[in-house]
């Protein structure tokens, strides 16, 4: 380890010992996670493992560009080695920040899975969320019985029927799925209008992420054909439904029902709780969220009885003053 403004700097053989301490974040760790980093290198992002040098918090940071400047991105951290974020957690400030403007950076961007209750008073709020605010988690340590018993009835009938109706399910860390589960991506986001990651993306991640068993698709077939898949990520104590996507014409065979509750079984085998990553809150709280109402009736019917997580959203800290002023001015112009 190297020391720079009191910052500790981790190298790959630190890696058995960085995962056990990412794996106690509040939401597994899984976008803290050494694999994790490696992918976004393969993205071409650099990325720099930091803690200070008592190790009680850790940093994996990603250099990403944003037009002609560069912001350090440190998604869902940093990560306390504690219960949440404790009393002083602010000290990490000016470290990252000291680091970012030696890296050149206007700003530093961060979002971790802290409870909603705690409050930063040195830093900005920022005016988009890029990690999900909201999110249900089940708890798989009941027996699958009682997990399927506890669904809405609606959800449980639609899981039986997707059997019934001869679906499928497959698992894979195979790079040519890949493709496989990106046309399914570009069916979903050509109906629903919005954006999403094209195969090299997904190829990438799996072939990181995957490569250590921290990720895996899940594809729905029928007739031999994919109709419906997931993404899911595993780490610490806790799998999280990252990515799905669906073929429209075959709605009526249910298979994203079925889907979801193979990765349930999958995350209990593995002793991890269910993250659905990602809902309104409810009432949703912004037009962002609005527009994931569709999606968090779906993920709520597993889950009916289940308290919603809620975490601190995104901050940011000024490094470039100037600069940092004008990109938030520019954001609002945009709205």
């Amino acid at each position: 380890m190297t020391s720079n403004y009191m910052l500790v700097h981790w190298t790959a053989d630190q890696r058995q010992e960085w995962n056990r301490l990412a794996a106690k974040s509040l939401d597994g760790g899984l976008l803290q996670s050494w694999a994790w980093g490696e992918f976004q290198e393969s993205l071409g992002n650099a990325v720099y493992n930091v803690s200070n040098e008592e190790k009680t918090w850790l940093a994996q940071c990603v250099q990403l560009r944003a037009g002609s400047q560069w912001i350090l991105s440190i998604p869902r951290g940093p990560v306390f080695v504690g219960e949440g974020a404790p009393v002083g957690a602010e000290n990490f400030l000016p470290l990252l920040r000291a680091f970012a403007k030696e890296r050149g950076c206007f700003l530093v961007r961060f979002d971790p899975a802290w409870p909603s209750r705690k409050t930063l008073s040195h830093a900005h709020k920022s005016r988009r969320e890029r990690q999900p605010v909201h999110t249900l988690v089940m708890d798989t340590s009941k027996t699958e019985e009682e997990l399927f018993a506890g669904m809405k009835s609606k959800w449980s009938y639609n899981i039986r029927l997707a059997e019934k109706k001869g679906v499928t399910v497959r698992r894979s860390i195979d790079e040519s799925d890949a493709t496989v589960f990106a046309d399914l991506v570009s069916k979903t986001t050509d109906r629903q209008g919005f954006a999403s990651y094209d195969a090299a993306y997904f190829a990438a991640l799996i072939k990181t992420v995957g490569l250590h068993k921290q990720a895996e698709f899940f594809i729905a077939e029928h007739d031999g054909k994919p109709i419906a898949g997931l993404l899911v990520g595993y780490f610490g104590s806790s799998a999280a439904y990252l990515h799905g996507a669906s073929d429209y014409q075959h709605r009526s065979l249910m298979a994203p029902h079925l889907l979801q509750w193979e990765a349930i079984k999958s995350a209990k085998a593995r002793g991890m709780s269910y993250d659905f990553w990602g809902t309104a809150s409810e009432p949703p709280a912004n037009k962002q969220e609005a527009a994931w109402l569709g999606v968090t009736r779906f993920k709520r019917g597993f889950v009916p009885t289940t308290p919603m997580t809620e975490y601190i959203g995104t901050y940011e800290i000024p490094v470039k003053p100037l600069l940092y002023w004008l990109y938030r001015v520019r954001q609002m112009m945009r709205r």
